[in-house]
């Protein structure tokens, strides 16, 4: 995420030479291309996170800073 981007609010993934923007609202790809594993990877995160995205995504559109949120483990 970065401080002040356009809505909707999204997250950019980034995977080898892939890269890609997911709506926080329902973990659907906006723009962009993963491959099918990264894709299902990045939706099982959202899925577990999705609370704290959309969090983090409110804090950094008011200039807060916003700690990491945990990888999957």
């Amino acid at each position: 995420m970065y401080p002040g981007d356009h809505n909707p609010p999204h997250f950019h993934v980034v995977y080898a030479e892939f890269s890609a923007q997911i709506l926080v609202s329902s973990g659907e790809l906006m723009n962009g291309r993963l491959p099918r594993r990264a894709e299902r990877l990045v939706n099982e995160w959202w899925a577990v996170h999705r609370r704290e995205i959309f969090r983090a995504w409110m804090l950094m559109q008011n200039g807060n800073t916003v700690e990491a949120i945990e990888p999957l483990r």
